[in-house]
């Protein structure tokens, strides 16, 4: 289930903390954080403006579901416990319908959820600058474009390359680990 006492806001604040302290040398502006009518619109929660290129997060929080009867462990397509987080299906999954067109000029943009499911973990991470690390990151580049009012999510297990996008299950094989991150934005 989800992380008592963790907020989305708490989650994202760590990560873009963690984010701009260790690109520090490479930004060209302060993080933004839109309003709430901005992020309605845009889709993302934050932007991190780094020369050469930007890089957008629409933060989740992840249930984490470990019991032989979750879904998941019981049809199969995970062995063990596996963490998921939700789409809003508020108008036809708008937000993911913003993130999808945004990706298309911005493919730096992804879906950020914690792999960890206790408080206690997210302050430990957090205070040993560690959260990245613990973090999973999904491009919206990877993921399907959804139009309907369905309920759709995405699942993923804790150390295991890729996740699965859900309603009609499709599983990709590519997502990033927090710990990847300095990695990619050198490439860049």
């Amino acid at each position: 289930m989800a992380i008592v006492g963790l907020s989305e806001f708490t989650f994202g604040f760590g990560f873009l903390y963690e984010q701009t302290v260790a690109n520090w040398g490479g930004l060209k502006a302060a993080p933004v954080l839109p309003s709430l009518q901005q992020e309605q619109d845009e889709g993302w929660d934050a932007r991190l403006p780094l020369q050469g290129t930007d890089y957008y997060y629409q933060f989740k929080l992840s249930d984490y579901l470990s019991r032989s009867n979750a879904k998941h462990i019981k049809d199969g397509t995970y062995d063990g416990p596996y963490y998921r987080f939700y789409f809003h299906k508020k108008n036809n999954n708008r937000q993911h319908q913003r993130l999808r067109e945004h990706c298309v000029d911005s493919p730096l943009t992804y879906y950020v959820a914690p792999e960890f499911n206790a408080l206690d973990d997210f302050n430990s991470a957090f205070l040993a600058k560690g959260l990245r690390e613990r973090s999973r990151l999904i491009a919206l580049t990877d993921c399907d474009h959804i139009a309907d009012a369905e309920q759709h999510y995405i699942t993923f297990a804790e150390g295991q390359q890729g996740f699965t996008q859900h309603s009609t299950q499709k599983r990709n094989e590519h997502s990033s680990f927090g710990r990847e991150l300095p990695r990619v934005i050198q490439a860049e």
